[in-house]
């Protein structure tokens, strides 16, 4: 998948979230909450690729922790 393909792809999955909301609040929002992710993974990667293993195996359980405290939200 081309980073253009992902992108619109976690752009379609935000708009989706945004359905009941006007037009133009929508497109900013979702539009917003893509590049959150994208930084994110950016930063993920950013550990993986530039030190120990160690440091990758507990980032991988960072952001698992991270998402079972969003699901608690």
């Amino acid at each position: 998948m081309t980073p253009k393909e992902k992108a619109k792809e976690l752009f379609h999955i935000y708009f989706k979230m945004f359905y009941e909301q006007p037009l133009e609040d929508i497109l900013v929002s979702t539009k917003k909450c893509s590049l959150i992710c994208v930084e994110e993974m950016v930063s993920y990667l950013y550990d993986i690729e530039f030190h120990k293993r160690e440091d990758a195996i507990k980032s991988v359980k960072y952001w698992q922790e991270v998402k079972k405290e969003i699901n608690k939200l």
